[in-house]
C-alpha cells in the first residue's frame, strides 16, 4: 500500500509512473488499485486503457469523454495527477501485451442516477463517509480475490492517501465513535505481514491549519534530505536513526505514531523536499 501525499501533488505520480513502467511490475504484480474512481467503474476505465487507438488523440478525447462523466461522487475531482496517471498507464499498457489491470475501489456511485440538486443532496445525506476506510478495504478485496495469479501468486499495489493508509484502530474525536484506517481493515482482513504500507515524504498535515505546514521533526527530516544531496531513499520506523519522532496520526494518538516504535508507518520513502513540492501546487 502506498500513502501518497497532498492529492494535487503530481511530482509524485513521477516515481509512481517510472514504478508501473518497469517490466518487473507487470510480469510480478500486474495490478494497481486506487482510493479515486468508483468501484462500478473499473471495466469501464479498462476498456479505456486497453483499446486500440488510430492517434493519440483518439486516446486523449476518449479520456476527456470518459473523465467528463466523473469518476467519483465529488461534482468535480479537478486534480490534474488523475489525467496525468491515467495517460501515463495508457502510455504503458499499450507498449507492451502483458497490461497492467486498474481497480477502483470507491464507493460505487453513478451519476446517472442523479438528476435534480434534491437527488444529489439526498445521496449525500444517506453517505456514511465514517465507514468509507472499510468499505474500501472491502473493494480492494472483493476485487483481489478474483485477480489472475502471477507466478503462483497474487500481488498488488494500492494507492491511497496517507490518512487512508496509516493503520490506525481506535477513538476518533471528530465523529464521536472507534475508527478504523483503511490500512488497518486491510492488515485485518489479510495479515499484518502480507499488507506493506509505504508512505511518501510529506509534511505534519495533522497540524495543518490551512495556511501552514509543519514539517516533521521540524524540519529535521528535510534537511537531512537536502544535505544527502536529495537522493531518494527509502527508511523503516522501526530502529531508524532519527529516533523518536512525532509523525503525524490523528492528534489525540500522536503519542502512537512515534517514528522510534514503527506501530502505524512502516516505511517513509523520501523523494523531493517538501518546499519543492509545495512550490508545484
Amino acid at each position: 500500500m502506498l500513502g501518497e501525499r497532498d492529492h494535487r501533488d503530481s511530482v509524485q505520480y513521477n516515481f509512481i509512473l517510472d514504478l508501473l513502467a518497469d517490466p518487473r511490475f507487470v510480469e510480478r504484480v500486474g495490478h494497481v488499485y486506487t482510493e479515486v474512481g468508483g468501484i462500478n467503474l473499473t471495466e469501464d476505465v479498462n476498456r479505456l486503457l486497453n483499446a486500440t487507438y488510430a492517434a493519440d488523440d483518439d486516446f486523449m478525447d476518449s479520456l476527456y469523454s470518459y473523465y467528463q462523466k466523473g469518476e467519483c461522487f465529488y461534482p468535480l475531482w479537478e486534480k490534474y495527477n488523475r489525467i496525468k496517471f491515467l495517460k501515463g498507464l495508457y502510455n504503458i499498457n499499450k507498449k507492451t501485451s502483458c497490461k497492467i489491470h486498474l481497480g477502483l475501489t470507491d464507493i460505487n456511485f453513478s451519476w446517472d442516477s442523479i438528476h435534480t440538486v434534491d437527488d444529489y443532496k439526498a445521496f449525500w445525506t444517506s453517505l456514511d463517509k465514517t465507514n468509507r476506510d472499510s468499505l474500501l478495504s472491502a473493494n480492494f478485496a472483493s476485487m483481489y480475490e478474483r485477480q489472475p495469479l502471477v507466478k503462483g501468486t497474487r500481488k498488488a499495489l494500492v494507492i491511497t492517501s496517507q490518512p487512508h493508509a496509516i493503520s490506525y484502530s481506535g477513538y476518533f474525536k471528530p465523529w464521536d465513535r472507534d475508527y478504523g484506517t483503511q490500512g488497518w481493515w486491510m492488515k485485518k482482513t489479510f495479515g499484518e505481514e502480507r499488507v506493506k504500507i509505504v508512505v511518501l515524504n510529506w509534511f505534519d498535515w495533522v497540524l495543518w491549519n490551512g495556511q501552514n505546514c509543519p514539517m516533521t521533526g521540524n524540519g529535521a527530516w528535510d534537511a537531512a534530505f537536502e544535505r544527502m544531496g536529495c537522493r531518494p531513499f527509502g527508511i523503516d520506523f522501526q530502529d531508524n536513526p532519527y529516533g523518536e519522532t512525532n509523525y503525524n496520526g490523528p492528534e489525540e494518538v500522536r503519542h502512537l505514531s512515534k517514528a522510534g516504535n514503527g506501530r502505524m508507518w512502516p516505511t517513509v520513502l523520501f523523494m523531493t523536499l517538501l518546499y519543492m513540492i509545495m512550490w508545484r501546487l
